[in-house]
């Protein structure tokens, strides 16, 4: 008797009709489906009202094969929300999101992706933005005021401060300022800021550990900080020489940018056959936007009018040069151009 392998003996086919029930053989064809007229699967097994079997429509892919036009340009049904998709070379579903906020209970968040890295960089005090909006908190008015230098001073109190005149809210939030930390907490939160503030000019391996001679503030004992005004600033680090630069200092770097700058406004007058002045301000353009005063490390750049403060903008440049030689070991200062050529 020759050798019949399993699968393709009668036993094998008997398995099989036994494990398909009566009347069911593995020759039997199979059933049409049982799809409603929008080519969805009926549910057997929903409780009855559960599931709106004849009307259930299927999502639309979000995927779908493009057609191509007479010249052989693909095409999409722009009127369902499909449009042609380079990378994939498909139509892709483009919906408007639904402005029903019917579900929205306030656990959905809603933030774009920029809004979220801008408020995740506002509360870091690791991040230098985030640190100044934290030191921010404890800006000492009279200190400042007093100051002839026109430094200012930022006092920290660790004490919590409620801003609800209702006793019972009052003591609510100091339990869950507890619970939270407390004082020690805003303790860590405003020595890292002060850190992260002072640290960005801050560079070991070139001044010698715990020396940081282009450092844009001081601290002023335990808990109050000082951070320079512009021409105080310049006062203090004018005469340093810049890393990278061949012994020239910062007044030298500055002066060659105005140097740079009168030179761009010399203008070639036909009358004396000579170069001239032009009618440029010195003084730079008008400054149209102005975000420098944002955080606690800048001033306004411009005056009043819109013209340039110059001493401002001369402190930004060498706060600049400073994170410059901190961070990259060089300043990025062309003296020659009398301007950044890298690191700005």
């Amino acid at each position: 008797m020759a050798f019949t392998p399993f699968f393709q003996g009668t036993d094998a086919q008997n398995v099989i009709n036994n494990y398909l029930g009566t009347g069911t053989t593995a020759t039997t064809p199979m059933q049409p489906q049982d799809m409603n007229e929008f080519g969805v699967f009926r549910n057997p097994y929903s409780p009855e009202g559960f599931y709106a079997n004849e009307t259930d429509v299927n999502p639309k892919p979000p995927f779908t094969p493009p057609t191509s036009d007479e010249e052989g340009n693909p095409q999409c049904d722009n009127a369902n929300g499909y449009y042609y998709d380079v990378a994939s070379q498909s139509c892709k579903l483009i919906e408007s999101q639904s402005s029903n906020d019917d579900n929205n209970d306030g656990l959905v968040d809603n933030r774009t992706e920029d809004e979220k890295t801008y408020d995740r960089m506002a509360s870091d005090v690791t991040d230098t933005y985030g640190s100044s909006n934290e030191i921010q908190k404890y800006f000492n008015k009279d200190m400042s005021n007093a100051s002839v230098s026109g430094d200012k001073y930022y006092t920290f109190d660790p004490r919590f401060k409620a801003d609800t005149p209702f006793m019972g809210l009052n003591l609510f939030a100091q339990g869950v300022d507890a619970f939270t930390g407390g004082q020690n907490r805003r303790t860590n939160r405003f020595n890292t800021a002060v850190q992260t503030m002072l640290n960005q000019t801050a560079n070991d391996k070139i001044y010698g550990q715990g020396n940081n001679p282009f450092a844009f503030g001081t601290m002023v004992g335990d808990n109050t900080l000082r951070m320079y005004s512009p021409q105080n600033y310049l006062d203090k680090v004018g005469n340093l020489a810049v890393t990278g630069n061949q012994g020239s200092t910062v007044n030298d770097l500055l002066n060659s940018m105005q140097e740079a700058e009168n030179r761009r406004n010399q203008v070639y007058d036909p009358l004396s056959g000579t170069m001239r002045t032009s009618n440029a301000s010195s003084g730079g353009a008008k400054i149209t936007t102005d975000n420098s005063g944002q955080t606690i490390t800048g001033s306004p750049l411009r005056n009043a009018d819109g013209t340039r403060n110059n001493t401002a903008y001369q402190s930004a440049v060498a706060k600049n040069i400073a994170r410059n030689v901190a961070n990259q070991g060089v300043s990025g200062f062309n003296q020659k151009l009398g301007g950044f050529n890298r690191g700005r």
